[in-house]
């Protein structure tokens, strides 16, 4: 028998090594082909050609710790995308498990050690202000202990609805699919995903707990270009250093906005608690209940919402079929309306899981990073406010 503590979804969760901050940033450089061709070229011989190729990603090649690099082609000629990972590029191997964080002086020392090594090899107009700022990957890792593992909360996740602008990526390999959420638009994307199962895949095993969980929010080219607008933030390195000052704010309020936010809680509570709403006509609690069972049956969230999801593909559908599913959609905002209401996920646990409430991830990433945020307060005197209220885990124990 599970003690109480495990069945509340109290599995130690803790974040890791205390860390949050810029994980990874990727810069482009648009050649002028006219005059850089040459470059061009020997960045191709020099340096494509010639190092290794990574192995998560055979079009990328890896020229020094921290630092790899791809082509692209596009109509206007070639872009060189190169992505940066500063913690990794200044402290060596030692930076390996790091997260730049607001209290170190790692986005200064990237700064210099990229721009001088592009220098070095005889590319000096590639340097870091000359680069578009195209993606910015915040990230934090989450620790637990107990028998529900990552994978288990990933497929919670698939499950669970989702900012209706995003869309779900699905895995080549269907194993690793099973140990990776990724959901993502034009402007910004998150990616959920098992560390501990990512290490071992390639050989690694270099993290001291059972179950890992890393959570990347990734600002891209058009929220980054919002963000610098609203700012007034000139040059990429003051615009890196107000996201990683401000990333618990901008991880908190991200994740929120991307995915539906109330604790899960077993089938048959979420019954007693649709059925408990006296003032709720017998077709609304129908509709949900049915919600429910579909959502809990459905591969994930989006297979539940098919058969078709952007505006190119409706082009394809007759005028009818689109009406279904856009009323189809809106239904779906008013019952999910009402489980906010209720306070409680249309997504049901897994049955026989021995655990009756679990938080959700919007609730788990705050609580992680307001309870670090007021440790903070108490040394330096930080103040932070949370723009939405901070979930206790507790606070599924009075629900029951």
């Amino acid at each position: 028998m599970k003690n109480s503590n495990e069945r509340l979804g109290d599995l130690g969760w803790s974040l890791y090594r205390n860390e949050v901050g810029i994980h990874t940033f990727e810069l482009q450089y648009e050649f002028n082909f006219k005059i850089e061709y040459a470059m061009l070229q020997r960045i191709w011989n020099e340096l494509i050609c010639k190092n290794p190729r990574c192995s998560n990603n055979k079009h990328t090649v890896s020229i020094m710790r921290g630092l790899r690099i791809q082509i692209l082609n596009i109509d206007a000629g070639q872009i060189l995308k190169i992505i940066v990972n500063p913690s990794l590029m200044v402290d060596g191997e030692g930076g390996y498990l790091g997260i730049t964080d607001r209290h170190s002086n790692i986005l200064a020392r990237c700064k210099r050690s990229f721009d001088a090594y592009w220098k070095k090899n005889g590319f000096e107009s590639i340097c870091m202000n000359r680069c578009s700022l195209t993606r910015v990957d915040l990230c934090m890792n989450i620790a637990f202990s107990g028998n529900f593992t990552v994978a288990n909360y990933i497929d919670l996740l698939k499950h669970t609805p989702h900012n209706a602008r995003m869309s779900l990526y699905a895995m080549p390999d269907s194993e690793q699919d099973q140990h990776v959420f990724d959901i993502f638009n034009q402007s910004r994307g998150l990616m959920v995903y098992d560390k501990r199962y990512e290490q071992q895949r390639y050989g690694n095993s270099l993290f001291d707990c059972e179950h890992l969980m890393r959570i990347e929010y990734r600002l891209r080219a058009r929220a980054i270009g919002k963000l610098r607008g609203q700012k007034n933030l000139i040059g990429n390195l003051n615009l890196l250093g107000w996201i990683l000052d401000h990333s618990p704010e901008l991880l908190c309020e991200g994740v929120h906005s991307c995915l539906f936010g109330e604790p899960y809680f077993s089938a048959e509570k979420i019954r007693a608690q649709i059925k408990s709403r006296k003032e709720w006509r017998p077709e609304t609690k129908d509709r949900m209940w049915r919600m429910q069972q579909e959502l809990y049956h459905a591969k994930t969230f989006d297979s539940y919402i098919a058969p078709f999801h952007t505006i190119e593909e409706w082009k394809e559908f007759p005028m009818a079929e689109i009406d279904v599913y856009q009323q189809r959609r809106k239904q779906m905002g008013n019952l999910l309306q009402r489980y906010k209401e209720l306070g409680i996920s249309p997504v049901a646990l897994p049955k026989r899981c021995g655990i009756l409430c679990l938080p959700s991830l919007p609730q788990l990433v705050c609580a992680m990073l307001y309870n670090r945020m007021c440790n903070a307060c108490q040394t330096c005197k930080l103040e932070y406010t949370p723009t939405f209220p901070m979930h206790s885990f507790n606070s599924c124990q009075t629900r029951l």
